[in-house]
């Protein structure tokens, strides 16, 4: 149900939660000696699910960062514009503010001094 609604297959995803796994659920019980057994054997099965779902987005995780370098500048987004710059004491009655200072302190970082 996961794989469907990442695909955007919503109304798949949708009959499958309200129809074929309820009844496979159904069935699974059934099949089974006890209702313990058959709740154990469902939260086993829903746990490994997790569990796999949770190594394919660590998986993505790792190789969509290996795919971007391989792929090379094609497939890289493009660059954010540059926010636009504040002139120091700009504000009104030209006290500085917090963000002048910062402005200050990264300029001063990058060696330009102030």
């Amino acid at each position: 149900m996961s794989l469907l609604r990442a695909e955007g297959r919503l109304a798949d995803a949708l009959r499958l939660s309200r129809g074929d796994y309820p009844e496979a659920v159904g069935r699974a019980r059934a099949s089974m000696p006890s209702e313990y057994e058959a709740d154990a054997m469902l939260k086993a099965v829903e746990e490994a699910e997790a569990a796999r779902l949770a190594d394919a987005e660590a998986l993505c995780g790792y190789l969509a960062p290996v795919l971007i370098r391989r792929l090379g500048s094609a497939a890289a987004p493009a660059p954010l514009p540059a926010a636009p710059r504040r002139v120091p004491g700009a504000q009104p009655g030209g006290e500085k503010g917090i963000a002048d200072f910062i402005d200050d302190m990264l300029e001063q970082q990058r060696g330009g001094g102030s």
